[in-house]
């Protein structure tokens, strides 16, 4: 799930503010293709170095824009596809 954070640029800059490291921000689209160490290395250089997992994470989870997740990440749009199904 961490890596669908960084398809939306804009809820980092949310996120992170002053912190965020702009050249960070660059990188394989294809979100869920990274891997997991790059995701969370990445993570650390977009937050400055001071990225945590927990706490970042809820408050990146709370800004994420869902319309550029799902875009993004064929995973996350299945999951939506899945629950939405499950709601009719």
């Amino acid at each position: 799930m961490e890596s669908w954070f960084l398809a939306d640029t804009d809820a980092l800059r949310a996120c992170f503010g002053k912190r965020l490291q702009d050249g960070s921000l660059k990188g394989n689209p294809k979100v869920e293709e990274i891997p997991k160490r790059h995701v969370e290395a990445r993570l650390k250089n977009i937050a400055g170095g001071k990225y945590h997992k927990v706490t970042d994470g809820v408050n990146l989870l709370a800004k994420i824009a869902p319309a550029k997740v799902r875009n993004a990440a064929p995973n996350c749009e299945r999951m939506f596809d899945t629950i939405l199904r499950g709601l009719q």
